[in-house]
């Protein structure tokens, strides 16, 4: 359904565009320059043409993002084949091409960001990752040579806007529909002396959410946002540019987007125990009606009185970033400097059974970040037959993170208890790496790259037993409790403080081949190593729990082409590709907590297609389609479906977050009248089926689907003012865009719902 579903979006747009191509005037020629304007990337730590660079990457311009109404990274995803980014009960998930993280503090993520050349290795870091930026680089596959740390998958890679030479700015004012999302961004620019230029950037939002919680009679889920970022650029000498960036900010939410959405035999009931606990609306489906309760109400089921923090679900973090960037040039190179500092603290309580009983909340009341790093790197000016980068990099992070986990037993006739768990991590990273680009001939090049990375980590983890609602280590309890012979029955036993370090190294190379084709295309071929490495668990819940994990490396082969015809009109991109995984760093929950290690090996392979045709400036189609094959090669003792015991062979079957097709198709329109243009821009995205835990249980499967986009507006003065009216969902269609076990009710399973038919207005004025 869902494909067919899609297959008549596409056809309707290019009947569409096949009508509107017979209407172009023949007097409206090409705008040359227009066409001319290429796409810079600076991924690479060097301004490149996208058309030159040997790797698939998709460039959205932060003007794009705006129009859009795209403010997070999981919006971006829906509109990129092969990449996932979706939102889950612990973290976000970042996946492409079927290799992603799964769901650990001690994680990083196996697609890295960078912003402002930062690595940011976990989304805590950036609240608001699209104000006020230039563009965002999407590459896909391994990208260890120059990027290096943890893009095993793939890397992001966000550029801020700069402050500018001239006066300027704009201010946007966004409301949706649904969620009542209120937000407000600006941003004011320019010189304030003969040498500096500086920019200061804000935005403040609140949203009400698209869940009701019947048991609470409340609107979930509630949001409160405030960012703001000054920048400054400094020509210090004729050959010295000094850039400056602060930025810091909090998000406060209230609620999750998540709903039980298939009830098992032991939670059928959880909805009537007693007629005064019952609640009609308590059931499975993915329709954004919840029923649940913290310890908000403990009284009324016989329950001693929470803390006032736990009446309510919380996710709050504050976060502070720093970036200092030297550019000095020489007569044929360039040295750069790049200094960070990021934090973030985080406060979080959530019901972790998800029903409308009190019965498991989970507080992480003190989560603590912070990371430095140094990247010193010098680059030639690239006009020469042999063009190089070499380069130093070095970065220290703390993380320490508490968790409590309050189990109100006595409602299903066992012992209350409260767990209590510490887990700290430091680390130290050090890397060294070079590429080389050779012109063979005026049409062929060879690029050869490698990187040394070296880091160490020293962890500590404790859990233990306390009493119902203790949140203090200091009231641990002995073996011979009610409260510890209980939580040992269920498998969480207390665990003395465990500390280890370890060591990891790798060297990964990379090299393509790339040779000119027609007037204005290239082909390329390429392989290259990733690497990420290992570390420790923070989820502890035993002393036979596996404590430390392994190194994952990927190793990539790729060719791809990449063309522009018809006098630049129409451009046309393929890629084909082969991942071979080992070690993949995984999770999979095993009824009470997630259980980390490494799977054997897996495989993806596929093809992704893009393209987009503007016969002139009143109109464009384009889309872009993928296919990929993901699969485990050899994963023998994978976990069994969770709430049974054993192990399974997974050999064979897909990976998670893999689906087999994916896709996208968009029309785009616009007409002047006088002073005043309208537009209007047609988009339809196509995700197949997928699985969201690693047993591969059918019940956190996905099926196909489609999604429909609509938005139309005009500007006015010249483009100085926008005034935008975006229908996103048009289709009404309701999806899990993540899955997942319910802790103790074996059979029960929640999901994350995508937000339904939702209208977007926006102001947006630019001077």
């Amino acid at each position: 359904m869902g494909g067919t579903y899609f297959a008549v979006c596409l056809s309707g747009a290019l009947l569409g565009a096949a009508a509107q191509a017979q209407d172009i005037d023949d007097q409206q020629a090409v705008d040359e320059s227009q066409r001319s304007n290429e796409i810079v990337v600076t991924a690479f730590k060097r301004a490149e043409t996208l058309e030159d660079i040997p790797a698939s990457i998709s460039v959205v311009s932060g003007e794009a993002l705006n129009e859009g109404a795209i403010a997070s990274l999981d919006e971006l995803s829906k509109r990129l084949p092969n990449v996932t980014i979706q939102q889950g009960a612990e973290n976000n998930f970042i996946f492409m091409r079927g290799a992603g993280s799964g769901v650990n503090e001690g994680f990083e993520q196996s697609v890295g960001l960078f912003v402002d050349g930062v690595y940011l290795g976990r989304s805590r870091q950036f609240l608001a990752p699209f104000l006020d930026i230039e563009n965002v680089e999407v590459l896909k596959g391994p990208q260890g040579v120059v990027l290096g740390k943890n893009t095993t998958a793939g890397a992001i890679n966000i550029t801020s806007t700069r402050p500018s030479y001239n006066f300027e700015g704009f201010a946007l004012a966004r409301y949706e529909s649904e969620t009542e999302l209120r937000s407000f961004e600006g941003a004011v620019s320019g010189p304030v002396g003969d040498n500096v230029r500086v920019r200061l950037t804000g935005k403040v939002g609140w949203s009400d959410g698209f869940f009701t919680n019947s048991a609470s009679n409340e609107e979930e889920v509630s949001t409160d946002l405030w960012l703001l970022r000054g920048s400054l650029e400094w020509d210090a000498t004729d050959r010295t540019t000094v850039y400056l960036k602060i930025e810091g900010g909090a998000f406060d939410q209230s609620g999750v987007n998540s709903q039980i959405s298939i009830l098992g035999p032991g939670a059928e009931t959880l909805g009537a125990l007693t007629p005064t606990r019952n609640d009609p609306s308590f059931g499975g489906g993915i329709d954004s009606q919840r029923s649940l309760l913290t310890f908000r109400n403990n009284a009324a089921f016989g329950l001693p009185v929470a803390p006032a923090r736990y009446n309510d679900e919380r996710d709050n973090t504050e976060t502070f970033n720093a970036v200092v960037s030297i550019d000095y040039e020489l007569d044929e190179a360039t040295i750069t400097s790049v200094t960070s500092y990021s934090s973030f603290d985080m406060d979080r309580v959530f019901d972790s059974d998800y029903g409308p009983l009190p019965l498991i909340v989970v507080d992480t009341p003190g989560g603590e970040f912070s990371q430095i790093s140094q990247e010193l790197r010098v680059a030639s000016e690239g006009n020469d037959t042999v063009e190089y980068l070499a380069g130093l990099y070095a970065q220290n992070q703390s993380f320490e993170i508490t968790r409590n986990e309050h189990v109100a037993g006595s409602l299903l006739g066992f012992t209350d208890f409260s767990t209590f768990r510490t887990f700290s991590q430091d680390v130290r990273a050090f890397a060294a790496f070079g590429q080389l680009i050779w012109s063979v001939s005026p049409s062929a090049r060879l690029r050869a790259g490698l990187r040394y990375s070296y880091e160490e980590k020293d962890a500590r983890v404790r859990y233990d037993i306390l009493p119902f609602l203790s949140q203090s280590a200091a009231d641990a309890l002995g073996a011979a409790t009610p409260e510890v012979q209980t939580s040992t029955a269920l498998g969480l036993v207390p665990t003395p403080q465990k500390a280890e370090n370890d060591s990891y190294s790798d060297l990964s190379p990379s090299l393509s081949i790339e040779v000119d084709v027609l007037d204005d295309g290239l082909v390329y071929a390429s392989i290259a190593r990733g690497f990420k490495s290992g570390g420790f668990s923070e989820q502890i819940t035993s002393p036979n729990s596996v404590f430390s994990f392994d190194n994952e490396t990927a190793l990539t082969y790729e060719v791809g082409t990449k063309l522009s015809l018809f006098n630049d009109t129409l451009r046309l991109n393929a890629a084909a590709f082969r991942t071979d995984y080992n070690n993949l760093q995984v999770t999979a929950f095993n009824g009470l907590t997630f259980d980390v290690g490494n799977a054997a090996e897996s495989r993806a392979q596929g093809i992704e297609l893009d393209g987009v045709w503007s016969p002139s400036e009143l109109f464009e189609i384009g889309g872009a389609v993928a296919y990929l094959d993901s699969k485990f090669r050899s994963f023998e003792n994978a976990p069994t479906i969770a709430g049974t015991d054993g192990v399974q062979d997974l050999s064979g079957r897909p990976t998670l977050f893999a689906p087999k097709w994916s896709g996208n198709i968009f029309l785009g329109l616009n007409k002047p009248i006088g002073d005043v243009e309208l537009f209007t821009r047609l988009e339809a995205t196509f995700t197949g089926a997928q699985f969201y835990q690693l047993d591969l249980d059918p019940a956190d499967r996905q099926s196909s689907y489609s999604i429909v986009d609509l938005r139309a507006g005009a500007t006015f003065m010249d483009g100085g003012l926008e005034l935008s009216v975006i229908a996103k969902n048009l289709g009404n269609k309701r999806a899990k865009i993540y899955s997942f076990d319910v802790p103790v009710f074996s059979g029960t399973h929640g999901a994350f719902v995508n937000p339904p038919r939702t209208f977007v207005v926006q102001l947006e004025a630019n001077f």
